[in-house]
């Protein structure tokens, strides 16, 4: 490997003090929600559980509430440990995967992309930790396993998005990209065998998300979710989020989604969106086949539309895409099936750089700042 110059240098340790940064922010905030007893959406989503009746994103909560009675703990406690284990996996599979570009330039642009979670999640702390954490966590976990020829890496991976599909219907939609990661991955080191397992267990882990989550569809009474809480000292206010939204149906969903939409907040959004989108541009561009890139950008989006018919979190779903290409774009950068030596202008570089670090997509609608 060529000895590194001192900018490019220079520039992975930026890379690695962002993630730091970031890491710390979320991490701390995580820590601050517990302190304050909760969030209703961050970890009541985590603590939707089936205790006293079936119910979708219902398993990760269960088992949250089993663990906590086997360690005599507050369910709160578990479920902030997980999320603290998920953000480690996270960040540090994501730098697995940018190392393995090659170049800190591209490297950089990527990671701080104004809706990529390093920086979305610092901008807008209500966006953050979600369930997507856990696919997130998977993915990236999976991706740093093929680039590091590592079948435990695959493996853990994989069982990562499973538990992340299980725990959320909509992390269904992250399958394209899963299957995405395994093509472009297909010449690591794991025989067909181990593959095609993996793929079956994926696969039968969605399928099995998608026939619970329409069987027990509907909750008449979100109390009764909550009461198991309740006995094991998690505060009422936690019911408040994402369990009391477990009453509403896709009709609400949309309702809510008509309501929201103005002129300017759909300004902002597209705003955020193309910001957003901006590196994946330039990388695109300068392929041998810059159309066939830029195709796959919007493809890439294609599973994650309708969620902005019956879901406010508009923000989130930008998150999702940029996610799954920024994943996918490293994966062929660090592979060289896409072309990394291009020459990048200065000033070009710096201004996307600070794009994406200054204007952030709101999990909402709108635009957000780092720095307030």
């Amino acid at each position: 490997m060529p000895e590194l110059d001192a900018g490019e240098r220079k520039l992975w340790r930026v890379l690695d003090v962002a993630l730091v940064s970031s890491f710390l922010v979320v991490a701390l905030r995580v820590l601050n929600d517990v302190r304050l007893g909760g969030h209703g959406f961050k970890q009541g989503d985590y603590l939707i559980n089936s205790i006293v009746e079936p119910v979708r994103r219902g398993h990760l909560g269960t088992a949250a509430i089993w663990v906590s009675d086997l360690l005599g703990s507050n369910p709160l406690y578990v479920v902030a440990a997980f999320q603290f284990v998920m953000l480690v996996i996270l960040y540090v599979s994501v730098r697995t995967v940018f190392r393995a570009i090659g170049r800190a330039e591209l490297a950089l642009l990527l990671a701080l992309s104004a809706a990529f979670f390093v920086t979305f999640w610092v901008a807008d702390p209500q966006g953050s930790v979600r369930k997507e954490l856990i696919a997130f966590a998977g993915l990236a976990l999976l991706a740093s396993g093929f680039l590091a020829r590592s079948n435990l890496k695959i493996a853990l991976g994989a069982v990562v998005f499973c538990i992340a599909l299980v725990s959320h219907e909509a992390m269904v939609l992250l399958l394209p990209a899963c299957a995405a990661i395994f093509v472009i991955g297909r010449d690591g080191p794991s025989g067909p065998r181990l593959v095609w397992a993996l793929a079956g267990l994926i696969a039968l882990t969605a399928a099995y998300t998608a026939w619970y989550t329409l069987t027990f569809n509907e909750v008449s009474a979100p109390d009764r979710i909550c009461l198991p809480l309740l006995e094991r000292g998690v505060g009422e206010h936690v019911c408040g989020g994402a369990i009391a939204w477990l009453q509403h149906d896709m009709d609400y969903g949309m309702r809510r989604v008509a309501e929201m939409l103005d002129g300017p907040g759909i300004a902002k959004f597209a705003a955020g969106y193309l910001v957003s989108l901006l590196p994946f541009g330039l990388i695109s561009i300068n392929q041998d086949r810059p159309r066939v890139f830029l195709f796959g950008v919007l493809i890439a989006a294609l599973p994650f539309v309708p969620l902005y018919v019956i879901a406010v979190d508009w923000g989130r779903w930008i998150g999702l895409h940029v996610f799954s290409v920024t994943v996918l774009f490293s994966m062929l950068l660090a592979t060289g099936r896409a072309r990394s030596d291009f020459p990048i202008r200065r000033p070009r570089f710096y201004g996307l750089l600070a794009l994406g670090v200054v204007l952030s997509p709101s999990h909402v609608l709108g635009i957000l700042t780092i720095i307030r």
